[in-house]
């Protein structure tokens, strides 16, 4: 979520004054402990839709002092990208956080995006809809689009009350519909502080996987219905919301950040609802100065990348690091692949990577102070990572 290193502190109320600046309130959800992903974080992916294959992305812009949301399309054709070209959707997308953006699963599938508004109403485009219309609470911070295993389409969403909910896509007729399965009384003891990532684990089950406390929670849905259990991380977690990947080498990690850096809890079992497999964790870049949520990806070689933004308090430039292992491997390597220019440029929010397939190049999106969009993609015709500023 970006804002303030982990480790630091401040008193809410004193330190912390309310203020509409999201550089504000993403170090106000730190002094709270809350995990969450402020607008300044990108999303993006890339997929082939009613439009053809092209990447997609969400980012917030700063015009005359007013922030707006826009949709990037960065559409392929005649063997390469066209570059990217942005929609204004502020009337649609407008959040102090970040949105989500999946394709629903539908003939062809379709482009869909997602965000809470500032009063707690999730609004879902292109139809339109209140995600939230039929919700019992409000949502608080980002949602989670994502097509379930049974093939149903579903935003999952943290609620005021601390619990997490489910909607689901029932036609333009109906629109979305809160799950009645939602919420699970055994999340009782475990309320929900942070963004919910819902993920499809295979096809026999699926998952959401959110901040309980200073634990990642998990419900998983399999024939058996519902099932949830806490896992107890190995440090105290830094308040940046966890990421799920399904690895090549078949097995499903969470990646964290924690106070003592970069680590993966790996769980290889599927559907398992008794969840007698128990997973295992090991940190894998140590780094107290990680400010941001992870984004793991399968890269370009076929293995497995995860890019965090690091900053040492202004000790040290903001950085954009690369943490990669071999697809069968267990040896991680850290790279640096962007620095700020210490005196005028900070990298904020959280990174998106994904990997670009129409020319299969590693690609990451991230934003900085100066409210600019950046791309690194690898070029292998320059064998390394070229910058570019994306202008919209």
């Amino acid at each position: 979520m970006g804002g303030m290193p982990p480790g630091n502190t401040c008193n809410p109320g004193i330190d912390c004054a309310a203020e509409t600046d999201p550089f504000v309130l993403a170090m106000l959800d730190t002094c709270n402990g809350v995990t969450v992903s402020r607008a300044s974080s990108p999303v993006a992916l890339e997929g082939a839709g009613t439009q053809g294959t092209a990447d997609h992305a969400v980012v917030d812009k700063w015009v005359d002092g007013y922030r707006q949301v826009w949709e990037l399309d960065n559409n392929f054709s005649s063997g390469k990208f066209q570059g990217w070209t942005g929609t204004d959707q502020t009337n649609d997308l407008m959040s102090n956080y970040r949105a989500t953006i999946f394709f629903r699963d539908s003939n062809p599938s379709e482009l869909t995006m997602a965000a809470t508004d500032p009063t707690g109403t999730i609004w879902e485009f292109p139809d339109n809809f209140a995600v939230t219309a039929s919700s019992p609470v409000q949502a608080a911070g980002s949602p989670s689009g994502y097509v379930r295993h049974d093939g149903l389409n579903t935003v999952d969403f943290r609620g005021t009350d601390g619990n997490i909910y489910e909607a689901f896509w029932d036609g333009p007729q109906n629109g979305w519909l809160i799950s009645s399965q939602f919420p699970i009384s055994a999340q009782t003891n475990f309320p929900a502080n942070g963004d919910p990532m819902g993920f499809r684990r295979s096809s026999k089950s699926s998952s959401i996987i959110f901040a309980c406390n200073s634990q990642i929670c998990e419900e998983r849905l399999t024939s058996s219905g519902w099932g949830f259990r806490a896992l107890a991380t190995a440090v105290r977690m830094a308040p940046f919301v966890p990421a799920p990947l399904a690895t090549p080498d078949a097995k499903w990690v969470t990646f964290y950040v924690g106070e003592d850096g970069l680590r993966e809890i790996v769980d290889a079992c599927d559907p398992d609802p008794t969840f007698s497999c128990k997973p295992s964790e090991s940190l894998i870049y140590a780094s107290q100065n990680i400010v941001s949520a992870p984004a793991p990806y399968v890269d370009q070689n076929g293995g497995v990348s995860v890019v965090v933004i690091t900053d040492s308090n202004g000790a040290n430039p903001s950085q954009v690091v690369q943490v990669s292992r071999a697809k069968t491997g267990t040896s991680w390597t850290a790279s640096t692949l962007y620095t700020a220019s210490k005196s005028s440029e900070t990298l904020v929010g959280d990174p998106a990577a994904y990997l670009a397939t129409a020319i299969n190049a590693n690609t990451i999106l991230f934003r900085s102070s100066a409210f600019a969009t950046h791309e690194l993609q690898w070029s292998s015709s320059q064998n390394k990572y070229v910058s570019s500023t994306i202008s919209f």
